[in-house]
């Protein structure tokens, strides 16, 4: 037998170890011994696996606190220049529109009696591929005629911000800024509106299209904001940090903070104020 504490061989039975002087129990191979791994060495395993999970998700935890902002950030720049690009598309419609009808769409076409018909937005369809919608829509009836209310959910992309939360089939977020470059059609049948040689400010200087916090259907030829709404600060807005995507009548895409796009659609409506009293 062999001791179990110094381990040296024991050639007689004995009460207690000649070498070490420990009691001797009930004794097996010191080889057996070793063999046998010892119940605090694996409470010792447990607790060193459980230390080494925990800094693992720790580090994981880490990474994802570090990650998420960029991702977040990366997603929202992504979405500001796609909603910068819609507009930019939606310029270019209108220019393009201009070259062919020899004016700017008007905001919205009327009826005999001067009621809206269809908006601006239905007016470009030929010029953002969308023939074919454009064909099936009656523009002889209102916009909102039981044959036309089947177009109420197919609404073309670039209407919408992509930051909106709205629906994508109908909730568009983008409005010309009504009185200023686009003004109601003056008679039934027309679909003119403003001439760019009537824009005596500049197309540069002059909005043309801005984001609305409050989405509204695309075909709705009232939903248009005014810049006396733009410079009370009513309904428009954006999903993006501190700045909203407007659109000149250059086709150029600005981010204005709150307070510019504010003071600039409150300066355009005191010259009008001004311009009016001058006439009287």
């Amino acid at each position: 037998m062999y001791c179990s504490h110094c381990g040296k061989e024991l050639r007689t039975e004995a009460a207690f170890c000649v070498y070490c002087g420990t009691p001797i129990g009930r004794q097996e191979p010191f080889g057996e011994l070793l063999a046998q791994p010892r119940a605090s060495n694996k409470t010792a395993l447990i607790i060193v696996g459980i230390c080494v999970g925990v800094g693992v998700l720790m580090l994981f935890l880490l990474f994802l606190a570090l990650l998420l902002p960029a991702v977040f950030a990366a997603r929202e720049a992504a979405s500001r220049m796609m909603c910068a690009n819609h507009e930019k598309q939606i310029g270019i419609a209108f220019h393009n529109y201009h070259d062919s009808y020899g004016a700017l769409p008007p905001l919205y076409t009327v009826d005999e009696d001067g009621k809206p018909l269809h908006s601006w937005r239905v007016l470009i369809l030929p010029f953002i591929e969308q023939q074919e919608m454009y064909r099936q829509i009656r523009l002889d009836e209102p916009w909102d005629s039981d044959h036309n209310r089947q177009f109420h959910d197919r609404m073309p992309s670039i209407y919408k911000c992509p930051s909106h939360p709205g629906n994508p089939r109908s909730d568009c977020t983008y409005s010309a800024v009504a009185g200023w470059a686009f003004v109601p059609a003056k008679e039934a049948e027309s679909v003119l509106g403003v001439h760019f040689r009537d824009l005596i400010e500049g197309t540069s200087n002059i909005l043309a299209l801005v984001e609305v916090k409050e989405a509204f259907n695309w075909m709705d030829p009232t939903a248009d904001v005014t810049l006396e709404d733009i410079a009370k600060g009513n309904r428009i807005g954006s999903n993006h940090s501190n700045f909203v995507n407007v659109l000149m009548m250059d086709c150029s895409v600005q981010a204005l903070t709150w307070t510019e796009l504010l003071l600039m659609a409150a300066h355009k409506v005191e010259e009008k104020e001004k311009e009016v009293k001058s006439r009287e």
